[in-house]
């Protein structure tokens, strides 16, 4: 009876390759709490920078960031009204705890851009000159196009064509020498080369500007001599304390009779949200 020995072999070598690497595959989480003087603060925003993620605080000011690979982390957590703060922290073991405490303050928040460098910085971290606008104070500037509402950042300009393809100039450089990107990716077709028939952008929807002043062409090519701007629309949800969450606005011109609005509803359920 002749024995399969090259097919047990290989099935053995997986069972050892499976057992010797269950262990390093078990997920790491990091969890914490968020406090003031008066008790657990709910809504504050928490981010581990090097990862790039972010979740807000529960009812009970506690966070939690599941499947974190080992290793050393900047974990930042900021809210209106208070000083940030950011906390290191080792992650090794299953589970990895820490906790923040915040003092009021009325000095202004620093942003945190995620777009200049690798990892998401504080804009005084940044080694390109960088300037970031949320969601709130994006959709309170004045204008009715994104280049707009970021012309008054320093060195920001706008040259409107219309409103749909307006476009911002950074330090006097334009059309190709600035790229547009959402969500972190190039965005327009061959039309963007004509100024007038640009990719149109709807700025009521967006939660978050960057813009990156200077070349930057390490990161996103030879097309940013004068910066560039990343639009962040967060199209893909995050998972809320809240099962129900979301936003809405409307605005409009009465110079162009322009009226727009926007609504945006996420639906959380365990691990999962779905947006509409």
């Amino acid at each position: 009876m002749h024995t399969p020995v090259s097919s047990i072999t290989i099935a053995g070598a997986l069972v050892l390759a499976s057992l010797a690497i269950a262990p390093m595959a078990r997920a790491q989480s990091i969890t914490g709490t968020v406090r003031d003087g008066s008790g657990p603060i709910v809504g504050a925003i928490v981010r581990v920078l090097e990862l790039n993620r972010a979740e807000r605080t529960g009812a009970a000011g506690a966070f939690t960031f599941r499947d974190v690979p080992k290793g050393t982390y900047r974990v930042h957590t900021s809210l209106t009204g208070y000083a940030p703060v950011t906390n290191t922290v080792e992650v090794a073991a299953s589970t990895t705890t820490t906790s923040f405490t915040l003092t009021r303050s009325a000095i202004a928040l620093k942003e945190i851009v995620v777009s200049a460098s690798p990892t998401p910085k504080t804009g005084s971290e940044q080694y390109q000159s960088s300037e970031s606008k949320s969601q709130i104070e994006f959709l309170n500037s004045a204008g009715s196009t994104f280049a707009e509402k970021i012309s008054d950042l320093p060195g920001v300009s706008v040259r409107g064509n219309g409103s749909a393809p307006a476009r911002p100039i950074l330090r006097g450089l334009g059309e190709n020498e600035v790229l547009i990107l959402e969500n972190g990716l190039r965005m327009g077709d061959l039309a963007t080369f004509d100024p007038a028939h640009a990719t149109p952008i709807e700025a009521i929807g967006i939660a978050q500007v960057d813009v990156i002043r200077g070349p930057a062409a390490i990161l996103y090519g030879g097309s940013t001599v004068g910066g560039f701007v990343n639009l962040i629309t967060n199209t893909v949800p995050a998972v809320s304390a809240r099962t129900l969450s979301g936003s809405a606005a409307i605005e409009a011109n009465s110079v162009s009779d322009q009226l727009a609005g926007h609504f945006s509803t996420v639906y959380s359920a365990g691990h999962s949200a779905f947006r509409v």
